[in-house]
């Protein structure tokens, strides 16, 4: 557990490094895109298996997108994982008005979570894109 502790320390020293010693400079950016470049080639199989259940699993998009409001009010698509039936959102208002509490946030039996969609919202995988 030392070990671990002592790794995790140094990748967050050589970030800490980075951020502090070139804040937004040109070799900051190299970094950054060294970095996302390497975690992609590591993570593509893994984010191509997920699409292939999400496939089998339910007819429909295997990416949701919503646009969501960013840095300065600038709106921005945002992309994930489907993790819920097509058509979630219109089923959710007939799902509020079954529910006798006020507000609506999370269910905990969400009838329109699909089967592949529960894996991957129980590991954040549905966030990955």
């Amino acid at each position: 557990m030392r070990r671990y502790l002592l790794l995790l320390s140094q990748r967050h020293s050589l970030w800490l490094y980075f951020n502090m010693a070139y804040g937004n400079s040109w070799r900051k950016r190299l970094f950054d895109i060294v970095i996302a470049t390497l975690l992609l080639f590591i993570l593509t199989p893994l984010l191509l298996t997920v699409v292939v259940l999400i496939y089998l699993d339910s007819p429909g998009s295997i990416f949701f997108t919503q646009t969501r409001i960013g840095k300065g009010g600038k709106p921005f698509t945002m992309w994930k994982f489907r993790s819920m039936v097509m058509g979630a959102e219109k089923q959710k208002l007939e799902l509020h008005n079954e529910m006798s509490c006020g507000v609506l946030f999370k269910v905990k039996q969400d009838p329109r979570i699909t089967r592949m969609g529960r894996f991957i919202r129980k590991f954040s995988i549905d966030e990955l894109p």
